[in-house]
């Protein structure tokens, strides 16, 4: 992140978690590609169809017509549904490596920015938040579309494979009940000095930065060690 959302972090006590449409993925929470929606609903259907056919009581006398017009209703109410969860989805996302990434480092603090990044570990993180919200873990799992459609109900955790290089692992929430929510995020009070690892500046920040993050993190009563990028490191030939 860039060293402003580092503050902001710091001053807040609080871990901001996106709306899951306003991430800038348009394909955040999908089933699949547009052009293979016909496929997807075909399936619905025919899992509704059999899912009547086979309940006890009423449907048993149902006619085929009917039991039609019941399916698509099904559908129509299972796809609004799928639209709601997304506007009342919020997602805090975490790229999961054993080292660092370059990629990452060039995509969320490009140079010239004096960014940094922080480690942690899932159940620090998951122990440092407050319980105000029932919050799930997991790793995304990267899908070519054009082969296959996401979890019925964990697409949150579903990506396209051309992002499979973020690596990412995800701490998401659902507001309950379901309803049009207006919030573009959500802050979640987090223990910083139980979450926090470490604290590892960019390797395109200049050599005083490191100076300046250790400050304002004794400022704000934080004390967790501060590195310098591996990326840093020099060769020999």
């Amino acid at each position: 992140m860039d060293f402003s959302k580092f503050v902001a972090l710091l001053k807040d006590g609080a871990l901001y978690f996106a709306r899951a449409d306003h991430l800038g993925d348009p394909f955040e929470g999908a089933r699949g590609l547009a052009d293979r929606k016909g496929e997807w609903k075909a399936h619905c259907l025919a899992y509704f169809r059999e899912a009547m056919r086979t309940a006890p009581g009423p449907f048993e006398a149902t006619s085929p017509e009917r039991m039609e017009e019941e399916a698509e209703r099904l559908f129509r109410d299972f796809e609004a549904a799928g639209e709601r969860e997304i506007r009342n989805t919020y997602v805090s996302c975490w790229h999961a490596n054993e080292g660092e990434s370059e990629a990452l480092w060039r995509l969320y603090a490009p140079p010239p920015t004096a960014g940094i990044a922080i480690r942690t570990e899932r159940g620090a993180l998951e122990g440092a938040l407050a319980d105000c919200f029932d919050i799930k873990f997991g790793h995304v799992q990267y899908l070519n579309f054009a082969e296959g459609f996401a979890g019925t109900y964990d697409r949150i955790f579903w990506k396209r494979a051309s992002l499979s290089h973020e690596a990412e692992v995800r701490a998401v929430i659902t507001k309950r009940p379901m309803s049009v929510s207006d919030e573009p995020g959500l802050l979640v009070p987090v223990d910083l000095s139980w979450a926090l690892k470490a604290v590892v500046t960019s390797p395109f920040a200049p050599r005083w930065f490191d100076a300046v993050v250790r400050e304002v993190m004794q400022k704000f009563g934080l004390n967790v060690p501060v590195q310098s990028s591996s990326l840093l490191a020099e060769p020999f030939f």
